[in-house]
């Protein structure tokens, strides 16, 4: 969103503005952050503003004429309304100052080359989670949407968290995948005439399913179990949960948040035996050692 002048800022503050927080700033600068609420587009925005004093100590108004979209998250590790790209800082900076993972009591299935062997995994057990994990770029949320496309077929309701991707993105990699006749083969045995026929029944195949995504910047086992019941308690109920792309960092130091990551594993795994719903979590993997 771009602001073009002071009338407009000062337009979307006294009537779209949520909260107002001032910013640390050195001395002669006031700096405050304003969150406002663009109903049209149901999204939250930041504006950065304030007052700039000049050498005769008259303070000026200033804007960054670029408002950045937010979201508002809360997480064990901080509060408040940020960007995607301070989200992945934020994640940076707690794992540097907790140290590496060790993940020897953890089952982990492991991803490379943009394959998974399927045989270590028992699809049919809801007892417990699904976890996969591996390097950056090693096919992980192409797993994800996999395996979202054959609940998707079978009329079952997903319900999926890509925490390091948008709904947008989501959608462009199921369009991808299904636009391979072999896979549209899953879904269908009807041939297609030509490329917009085609198109047209991947994007009604979409658009009928049950799949929700739910897209949010940082979140937390509340956030994730929260939305699970309720989502369980609608009409199209709950049968299949995605949480895609937690962040690990693996290594021989045990980390001072590991009891806090085999809670979050251990409630997941109660509450999907609860709601009587499959749970996939992918990761990805840093090694530290």
């Amino acid at each position: 969103m771009k602001i073009s002048n002071r009338g407009q800022l000062i337009h979307l503050i006294n009537n779209w503005g949520v909260e107002t927080n001032p910013v640390n700033s050195k001395p002669g600068t006031n700096i405050y952050h304003t969150i406002i609420y663009d109903k049209k587009k149901d999204k939250y925005y930041r504006i950065e503003w304030g007052e700039v004093a000049d050498a005769d100590k008259v303070y000026h108004l200033w804007y960054n004429d670029e408002a950045v979209e937010v979201q508002f998250n809360k997480s064990r590790w901080k509060n408040g309304w940020f960007t995607k790209k301070e989200v992945k800082k934020i994640d940076a900076e707690e794992t540097q100052k907790r140290g590496v993972l060790n993940m020897d009591n953890f089952l982990l299935h492991n991803v490379e080359n943009n394959l998974v062997n399927i045989n270590e995994i028992e699809n049919s057990n809801f007892n417990k989670i699904q976890l996969i994990g591996g390097k950056t770029g090693k096919g992980k949320t192409w797993y994800s949407v996999n395996k979202a496309i054959e609940a998707m077929k079978d009329g079952k309701t997903v319900l999926f968290f890509p925490i390091e991707n948008t709904t947008e993105e989501i959608i462009r990699r199921i369009k991808k995948i299904l636009a391979d006749t072999r896979a549209l083969s899953w879904i269908t045995e009807k041939r297609f005439e030509n490329e917009q026929d085609k198109d047209k029944f991947i994007d009604d195949f979409i658009k009928n399913s049950k799949l929700i995504i739910n897209e949010n910047y940082l979140i937390d086992d509340n956030y994730i179990v929260n939305t699970m019941r309720k989502q369980s308690k609608t009409e199209e109920g709950l049968d299949f949960v995605i949480i895609d792309g937690i962040n690990l960092v693996l290594g021989n130091t045990e980390l001072n948040n590991y009891e806090d990551f085999e809670r979050i594993q251990n409630l997941l795994e109660d509450v999907s035996h609860e709601l009587k719903c499959q749970t996939l979590i992918t990761t990805q993997i840093n090694r530290n050692m």
